[in-house]
């Protein structure tokens, strides 16, 4: 549930978040951090979208 905002992005309660399953949390931040792993970088997607970087 959405308490408040700060700079237009939804603020939550605590007592939702510690409410929230641990095995479901576990779960979709390990998915995320795969997908992350799987994703290239800006440096490394470049060539194969013809721009160049810079660093």
């Amino acid at each position: 549930m959405v308490v408040d905002y700060f700079k237009r992005r939804p603020m939550y309660a605590t007592a939702a978040g510690l409410a929230l399953d641990e095995d479901l949390v576990r779960a979709v931040v390990s998915e995320r951090l795969a997908w992350e792993a799987a994703s290239l970088t800006p440096a490394g997607d470049a060539p194969r979208m013809r721009y160049g970087v810079f660093a």
